[in-house]
């Protein structure tokens, strides 16, 4: 339940920093989006191969997932899921990924994908709606929170 609670908190303050900040959407393809799609597109592999190390590169220490697996909080324990092997990737696809910028070194990213792919067992939800919120520390820029939502079919 706190992890919950803790989840609807952080979208809320989210949105409320994106209506207060000015920004723009970019199309991933433009200026230093491209970066960002990259290492989102790079994220999706890691997750299709298994790829501890490259989840390592990219996840921030208290990074947050909500996925059909449930909400998973921490880049340990979101690594340690990630790789447990328990999710069979048959083929993934993404959309158009559009970068919005809510201040200074923080993007969201959202787009859609399509996915063949079971976890546990459970076949996942074809077509998705993802985002994610990317934050830059040190000149790098790290995965804070993803987020992926059943598209109504």
């Amino acid at each position: 339940m706190k992890q919950l609670l803790l989840a609807t908190l952080l979208v809320f303050a989210g949105a409320v920093v994106y209506a207060q900040t000015p920004g723009g959407d970019t199309p991933a393809n433009e200026g230093g989006a491209e970066k960002l799609a990259a290492m989102e597109k790079m994220s999706w592999e890691a997750w299709a191969n298994n790829d501890a190390a490259a989840l390592d590169k990219s996840l921030a220490e208290g990074a947050i997932e909500i996925a059909p697996a449930g909400i998973t909080i921490g880049k340990d324990e979101i690594i340690a899921r990630v790789t447990a092997g328990s999710c069979e990737v048959k083929s993934y696809e993404l959309g158009e990924i559009t970068a919005h910028k809510v201040a200074e070194g923080v993007v969201i990213l959202t787009y859609e994908a399509t996915q063949d792919a079971t976890c546990d067992g459970a076949r996942l939800p074809e077509h998705v709606y993802s985002s994610s919120v990317w934050v830059e520390k040190d000149g790098e820029w790290y995965s804070t929170m993803y987020h992926e939502t059943a598209a109504a079919e």
